[in-house]
């Protein structure tokens, strides 16, 4: 949540006042993500949301289309891979719903791998932390 308030103030500030709200943001959605990968089953819908809003950044924020479509397929395969042999009955487990959830994603990352343009490489990264 905090990577996500302080991206919606990267998107409505200007200046030094955005570019410090996005720094921030990565800070706090590489610290979740670090979190969720230890601590979170691949298809968790925490794991995933954040994920998916993480993407989100890297494209609106970051202007980096490409690592946000990479992020977002990366959990998008984790989770499909590790909901593998779950039967498909919306009691068991409930299947039935991150089935439904993965379809969506699914269709989201093919909607936006066929909407990138260009990228900008890593050493064109506006908010370098490095």
């Amino acid at each position: 949540m905090k990577g996500d308030y302080l991206r919606y103030l990267a998107q409505i500030k200007t200046g030094m006042r955005g570019k410090d709200a996005g720094k921030s943001a990565l800070l706090a959605y590489k610290y979740a993500r670090s979190i969720a990968l230890a601590e979170l089953a691949p298809s968790n819908p925490i794991r995933l949301g954040l994920a998916l809003n993480f993407a989100v950044f890297y494209s609106d924020i970051l202007k980096l289309p490409d690592r946000a479509f990479r992020l977002a397929k990366q959990a998008y395969d984790e989770a499909k891979r590790s909901l593998v042999g779950w039967g498909r009955s919306p009691s068991e487990k409930a299947g039935c719903f991150w089935h439904i959830f993965l379809k969506i994603s699914a269709f989201r990352l093919n909607r936006t791998s066929m909407q990138r343009t260009t990228h900008k490489s890593a050493e064109e990264e506006t908010w370098s932390l490095g």
